[in-house]
């Protein structure tokens, strides 16, 4: 079983490497001005969307044994305002970064649709992120 915290820095880290090297980019176009309006709204658009995707947390990840490693998962997913909802998802694909892993579930239980799951080196211990990284090697 994986538990996963709400926040993570690395990822507050990657974010702001992002809008830095961004507003770099655009004060060295000729149409620094306009390029500063597309991307103050592209900026909002981004924050809006990242503040209604954060208002679902994993908080767990159980999964098969390891021989069965595309076998069923479930996913304790919180949705803010409701009570926890378990989902059972077979994992399609995984992949590993320097600082989070990615998980690509095909859910089944309650609704079928396709789940995508990143998870932060911050946000799990270090015996987790190590069974993490493996895991990915496998999946």
């Amino acid at each position: 079983m994986v538990e996963i915290s709400a926040s993570s820095h690395w990822r507050r880290l990657y974010r702001l490497i992002f809008l830095v090297s961004t507003l770099v980019l655009i004060s060295a176009s000729s149409l620094a001005l306009v390029w500063l309006y597309i991307m103050a709204g592209i900026g909002l658009i981004v924050w809006v969307a990242s503040d209604k995707l954060s208002r679902s947390q994993y908080l767990h990840l159980t999964g098969c044994n390891i021989e069965e490693i595309n076998g069923y998962w479930q996913l304790l997913k919180l949705n803010k305002g409701s009570i926890p909802i378990l989902w059972q998802a077979k994992l399609v694909k995984s992949q590993s970064f320097p600082h989070c892993v990615q998980f690509i579930f095909d859910t089944e239980q309650p609704l079928q649709r396709r789940e995508n799951i990143l998870i932060w080196k911050d946000q799990v211990t270090t015996e987790t992120w190590r069974q993490l990284k493996v895991l990915t090697r496998w999946g």
